[in-house]
């Protein structure tokens, strides 16, 4: 299983990448890898709080998720969470940009539009209120 370091990396890759397609108007495709950014990235901060490498063996099971919500519970970051989600309502509008499912990968062509793109790439990159400027002041 990869490593915090190796998870990090794939994170900043996947954000870079869907970038790559936004630029080329594939913005279905760029919503579809934005989701495994925040996911490694989550599961970065998961490696750290456990000091391993992402879990295998009997508990990998209970780590094999895609749920982002589920990543956060995880992650050891739900307190913070819960309360910047009830004190700041930038995060909060933030966080709710981030609807993401690999279920996305069955959306109909056209379903993301440009503009939402660029709303989810200010909501992830946001200096102050960002969900991965916020996840990655935990790494």
């Amino acid at each position: 299983m990869p490593s915090a370091a190796q998870l990090k990396a794939i994170s900043e890759s996947r954000l870079l990448e869907a970038k790559a397609l936004n630029a080329e108007g594939l913005y279905d495709g760029a919503h579809y890898i934005v989701g495994y950014a925040v996911e490694t990235a989550l599961k970065a901060h998961i490696c750290k709080i456990l000091q391993t490498d992402y879990p295998s063996g009997s508990i990998k099971a209970s780590f094999m998720t895609h749920d982002l919500s589920d990543l956060v519970k995880l992650s050891g970051l739900k307190s913070r969470f819960d309360v910047l989600m009830d004190t700041v309502p930038e995060f909060k509008a933030n966080w709710s940009l981030i609807k993401w499912t690999e279920q996305y990968r069955y959306e109909p062509i056209g379903t993301i539009s440009q503009q939402a793109m660029v709303e989810v790439f200010e909501a992830l990159e946001e200096p102050v209120n960002g969900i991965l400027t916020w996840i990655k002041t935990s790494w």
